[in-house]
């Protein structure tokens, strides 16, 4: 398994940008929401547009790249143990509705939409079948997500600890499979 992003970001998945925190700001601004009631169902990872998004686990694409949000897109991957939408990514993608993924397989980029650019990382125990966004009526309160969504957050911390240390960043090349992947840039000891 790997995380989601070659790098920890700066800003924490947790708080306001985490599972759960209370979005009825953004509900009063959408106007679209019953009774303005709106929480957060994803971990929202901040990074800069163009940043490669990684699949966590092996998997399938069961859909993407469709329209999101604000002009970005969104991937679906039915991984061994869950459904992830990776959302807000760009609409240039490195696969396509049925492509087998691969652990630490660059499957796209960080879109670039206005108010922060990030990976918006939604997960499904895939018990339910059907859309993943529902209706926005009280009947889905208060996340408007299919109910079988997962709280991120455990998994993301689990899969932080595998991010390679000391790195001088990385580039995206063809991997020895056909897909796109990341190669790092070690430090050395002339770096320390």
């Amino acid at each position: 398994m790997h995380f989601p992003l070659p790098f920890m970001p700066e800003r924490n998945y947790v708080g306001g940008l985490g599972f759960d925190a209370d979005r009825s700001a953004v509900a009063r601004k959408l106007g679209t929401i019953p009774g303005n009631v709106l929480r957060h169902g994803a971990c929202d990872l901040v990074a800069p547009p163009g940043t490669p998004v990684l699949a966590i686990d092996d998997g399938r694409v069961l859909r993407g790249p469709y329209p999101f949000f604000l002009g970005t897109y969104a991937i679906e991957v039915q991984h061994t143990n869950f459904i992830a939408r990776y959302c807000e990514v760009a609409g240039r993608t490195e696969v396509r509705k049925h492509d087998p993924v691969f652990a630490g397989q660059v499957i796209g980029y960080v879109g670039n939409q206005p108010g922060g650019d990030m990976l918006h990382l939604e997960l499904f125990s895939g018990a339910l079948t059907g859309e993943l966004t529902t209706a926005k009526t009280v009947a889905n309160r208060p996340y408007y997500r299919r109910k079988d969504l997962m709280d991120p957050t455990a998994l993301l911390d689990s899969l932080r600890d595998r991010l390679p240390v000391k790195t001088r960043g990385w580039k995206v090349v063809n991997g020895q499979q056909g897909y796109k992947v990341l190669e790092y840039k070690h430090l050395s000891l002339l770096d320390i």
